[in-house]
């Protein structure tokens, strides 16, 4: 082990509260502030070291700090559920597509190409996530309240704001049209190929009731089950595991309690503060 560093016996930290106007961006206005600094330095170098830098840190930084283990085990789970919700609605598309093999069968054969089925196919996709992130903020709109009364109240200043902002929707949107054509592409791809021999000469009804028809959809079913228990398990589990974070004993009741800083000179420190 190396030599370990002392701390000098004189050391300084200004913390202030500043507002910036909107779009100003943080080494703008650390510059600025480092100018001030440097000429408190040179006015009065005794109480402002040379080497005093500043660092803007904002107060989402400060507030989720405090948060981030949680907030990433959180936002894993949400994208672990997201992924399966997913494959589940692919599953689904799937599922459905065998039942319009006749259909897209006919439309190749008076002269649909293989990309406007894919298109069609991939505008429904995306069409149903738009339907989904739709009805998700809509009921964020109604659950964010829920879940900022499930926080502890010293766990985030009052003035803090928790809402659904433009941010949230915008991320929304373009989250609802990547999974739209990253989970739609792959039944747009396979079902943009219907066998025409087969499905013209022979009648929907024959074709749907068909013995690989039959086991297909069951096969299909089946995997969707399997896929929204896994989803429901892994959402019990994701919000079981956020609440216990949140209400962690502290050893300590945290109600009626202030919280300060005291600078003691060193003629009055006590020797157990040494």
């Amino acid at each position: 082990m190396g030599r370990l560093r002392r701390i000098p016996a004189r050391s300084y930290y200004w913390l202030s509260f500043v507002r910036l106007k909107p779009g100003t961006p943080h080494a703008a206005a650390a510059a600025e502030l480092q100018v001030l600094v440097d000429r408190f330095a040179r006015q009065d170098p005794n109480n402002y070291p040379q080497d005093t830098r500043v660092a803007i840190v904002t107060l989402n930084e400060e507030v989720l700090g405090r948060f981030a283990g949680t907030l990433v085990l959180l936002f894993g789970a949400v994208v672990a559920l997201l992924v399966i919700g997913c494959a589940n609605v692919s599953i689904l598309l799937l599922a459905r597509g065998t039942a319009r093999q006749h259909e897209l069968a006919v439309r190749v054969s008076v002269g649909a190409s293989r990309a406007r089925l894919i298109r069609q196919l991939l505008t429904e996709a995306i069409l149903l996530s738009v339907t989904g992130a739709v009805l998700g903020v809509a009921a964020a709109y109604r659950g964010v309240s829920a879940i900022a009364a499930m926080l502890p109240h010293y766990s985030f200043p009052h003035e803090a704001a928790i809402r659904v902002n433009g941010m949230v929707l915008l991320f929304s949107a373009a989250v609802a049209l990547i999974t739209g054509i990253l989970f739609g592409i792959s039944p747009a791809w396979q079902l943009s190929r219907p066998q025409l021999g087969q499905l013209i000469q022979a009648s929907s009804a024959k074709h749907s009731g068909s013995a690989r028809g039959r086991n297909m959809h069951r096969l299909l079913i089946a995997g969707q089950v399997a896929l929204t228990l896994v989803l429901m398990a892994g959402a019990g589990a994701a919000m079981k595991e956020f609440v216990a974070r949140t209400h962690t004993p502290l050893g300590f009741d945290p109600d009626h309690v202030f919280a300060m800083n005291v600078a003691l000179p060193k003629v009055a420190r006590p020797p157990q503060c040494e």
